[in-house]
This record gives structure tokens, C-alpha cells and sequence, in this order.
């Protein structure tokens, strides 16, 4: 299509997979939960030089906008940030920020944290920074300060509504008075809270499950239980849950309808009527944490006293979204999906609990050969198969 951008015309004829995924790969492994903002690895060409590691590994970076003729809309794939900035409303200006900073700490912890030091490297695809690449770190001391030449063409350009703000994030970057990725989330989460508070914000919820072709009865349940869609602006009112009653065991059905009666009560309950600063929704995410394993322990006692064993016992997946004014909660267990949609694209947004998603976090695999592993879809965990000391649900906000 483009230097350096490949089609894949025979996806179903991959290549087989490496016998080791080398070190300057892992990381694009490891942060699989962080798929919208960090590419993943599609497939790899083999080096064509025993002697030397010439191999190519091509990273899948989702819909990619074409215009009338099919032709990529932008010349470099995806448009990069520096490009977009101008064209951007304050809240998306400062929600950029704030996707970049939340990905200091994971890319930290892998040893790539600098690749959000490379400018060119940071690109836009509809309301996501998307980092082109990965790189290793050269160094362990990366501080926030480097920050300030990086983000100078944003900071110094931002919007007028917010240039006020950027103008005095940027000095404190260049004093280094903000030197830990958690003290400038917090800036920017004041910043975005308050900006917020101009906005209009209302939601449409509607939800409705299907058994498919090929099953008899439908193992699914959902909430809210409406034949109409529901709009409404409070966070009680935007609470989306899906569970799948876990194929091939016996109770699915009972299991995923009986999560659905308990767990959207218990969490409405603890919802407060406002969640401004950092610590309401660090504890309303606690909350939710424990409302979500209660619920699974409960499950779990009662497979138990009913002395169901293995295949018999009573188990379900789980996905929730609930979402507030510019926040946005995501919570799942098993292999149910959120997925992020626009005009022109389709991309997952949670990390399944099955082998094939184990193994490619693990580093052993790439995702495309992980499926083809015989029970590759088998889940890990679901809610009610075991106690809460060993389960754990994943979060998104």
C-alpha cells in the first residue's frame, strides 16, 4: 500500500510462528491490555541470514481510513499527533495528554517508557494516541521533565480555552516540579474535570443479547432489561452488563441470569452522586472490584453446597460499562468483549480470559498462532468456577 505498510490479502496463511519472541518484542506483549494505544504484533518474516537477525515483525495497527479510490487517507498510515492537535476541541487536547501519562508507568515497567519521548512517533487514530513503535529504554532514569521539550508544540499551541493551563503545565515540567506520572495525572485529572463541567454529556443505552445459529436456548443475559433504548445523563442510568453463561456447563443459564439480579444492584447502591477527584474514583473502582468478587464468591458457595463439580458447576462471563460525564468504566471477566466503534472502525478494547490471550502475555506466542492452539479459547477464569482468593476481574477507565 505504502513504504513500509503491507495488506495482508491471505490472512488465513500465516507464517509459522517464532520459536522465541526476542526481548525488543515482549513489550508489545506484555501490554496487550493497553491495545488501543499500543500496536500489536501481527505476524514475522523470518530472517533470510542465518548469521545475522534479519527478521521483520509487522504490527497491526486496526482500520486504517482509505478514500474513494481505497488509497490511505493520510500518507504515514495513521496522522500524527502534532497534525491533529490544531484541529482538536480543549477536552480532546487534554484527554491526549492524559492517555500518554497513563501509559508512562506500564511502559515503565517494560523497559520502553522512552518510545513516548519520540514525537514522530506519536500518532492519533480517532479519539486514541496510538504510539507508532517501541523502543528499549537506553536508561533506567527517564524523568517527567523530559516531558516539557516533547510536549512544547502541543503546550505552547493548545486551545484557547486551556492555554492558561498548558502554558503553566509546561513551566512546572521544565522546573521539574511535577516529578512522579501519578502528580501530573492528578494535574491533568483537575484540568479535564473542570474543562468537563462546560460540556453537555447524555448517553443512549440499550442492550440485547442473541443465541446465535447454532445453540438451542440463549445462555446470555444483559442489563438493562428494556425493549426500548434508555437515555439518561446520571451514572446509574449508563450501567451496560453482559454475561454469557459459560458454554458446556450445565447451570450457564441460571448462572449468567442470577448475575445479573445481584450485581447491578450492588453496585447502583454504592454509585455516589458525584465522582470529582482522583480518590471518589479510585474507591468507586474499589467498590466495583469487590461487588464483582462478592458476587463470584457467592456464586461459587453455591456450586459448592449444591456439590457440583467440574463441567456441573454453575459459571458465567461478564463484561460491565458504566460511564460519567467524560469518564468511561470498563469491567470483565471471561471472554465477553467491549469494543470500541466509530464511523470507520471496529477495535477491542478488553483483554479475554482464555489460553490464547495467557500465552501471548506471557511472551510465548504471537496472538495469530496462539488461536490456532488446540482449547485456545478455553477461559482461564469465569465468575462462579472458583473462590475470589484466585480470581481476579480486569479494569478499564
Amino acid at each position: 500500500m505504502r513504504p513500509q505498510v503491507l495488506l495482508d490479502t491471505t490472512p488465513a496463511l500465516g507464517v509459522e510462528g517464532p520459536e522465541e519472541i526476542p526481548n525488543y518484542i515482549l513489550p508489545y506483549q506484555k501490554l496487550l491490555p493497553f491495545r488501543l494505544n499500543v500496536p500489536e504484533v501481527y505476524d514475522y518474516f523470518p530472517s533470510w541470514d542465518e548469521e545475522k537477525d534479519l527478521s521483520v515483525w509487522l504490527l497491526d495497527y486496526g482500520p486504517v481510513a482509505l478514500d474513494e479510490a481505497g488509497e490511505p487517507v493520510h500518507e504515514q498510515l495513521l496522522p500524527s499527533l502534532g497534525e491533529m492537535w490544531e484541529h482538536a476541541c480543549p477536552l480532546q487536547q487534554l484527554t491526549w495528554l492524559w492517555q500518554m501519562i497513563r501509559l508512562w508507568q506500564p511502559l515503565q515497567r517494560q523497559g520502553v517508557v522512552s518510545s513516548l519521548l519520540e514525537f514522530d512517533w506519536l500518532r492519533v487514530q480517532g479519539l486514541q494516541v496510538l504510539l507508532q513503535q517501541l523502543k528499549l529504554d537506553e536508561h533506567q532514569f527517564y524523568e517527567m521533565k523530559y516531558l516539557a521539550g516533547v510536549w512544547e508544540p502541543l503546550l505552547t499551541n493548545a486551545h484557547p480555552a486551556i492555554a492558561d493551563f498548558c502554558q503553566t503545565l509546561w513551566k512546572k515540567l521544565k522546573q521539574g516540579k511535577i516529578p512522579h506520572a501519578d502528580h501530573l495525572l492528578r494535574v491533568l485529572d483537575t484540568g479535564i474535570q473542570s474543562l468537563a463541567e462546560q460540556y453537555d454529556f447524555s448517553y443512549t443505552v440499550f442492550a440485547l443479547t442473541d443465541g446465535g445459529p447454532s445453540r438451542d436456548h440463549n445462555e446470555d443475559a444483559c442489563f438493562p432489561v428494556s425493549e426500548t433504548p434508555i437515555e439518561g445523563q446520571q451514572l446509574a442510568n449508563t450501567m451496560t452488563l453482559i454475561c454469557d453463561g459459560v458454554g458446556g456447563q450445565e447451570g450457564g443459564e441460571i448462572a449468567s441470569q442470577w448475575v445479573i439480579e445481584h450485581l447491578p444492584v450492588r453496585v447502583i447502591s454504592k454509585i455516589q452522586k458525584q465522582m470529582n477527584e482522583p480518590e471518589q474514583i479510585r474507591t468507586f473502582i474499589q467498590h466495583l472490584k469487590e461487588d464483582i468478587q462478592e458476587v463470584n464468591e457467592q456464586l461459587n458457595r453455591r456450586n459448592d453446597r449444591e456439590e457440583r463439580t467440574e463441567r456441573e458447576r454453575m459459571g458465567t462471563t461478564l463484561v460491565m460499562a458504566l460511564a460519567d460525564f467524560q469518564q468511561f468504566f470498563l469491567a470483565n471477566v471471561g471472554d465477553s468483549r467491549c469494543y470500541w466503534l466509530t464511523a470507520d472502525s471496529c477495535k477491542q478494547v478488553t483483554v479475554d480470559d482464555d489460553v490464547a490471550s495467557r500465552e501471548v502475555r506471557l511472551g510465548l506466542m504471537l496472538y495469530r498462532h496462539a488461536v490456532e492452539l488446540p482449547r485456545s479459547g478455553a477461559l482461564t477464569q469465569a465468575v462462579g468456577l472458583g473462590p475470589s482468593a484466585n480470581f481476579i476481574p480486569s479494569f478499564n477507565a
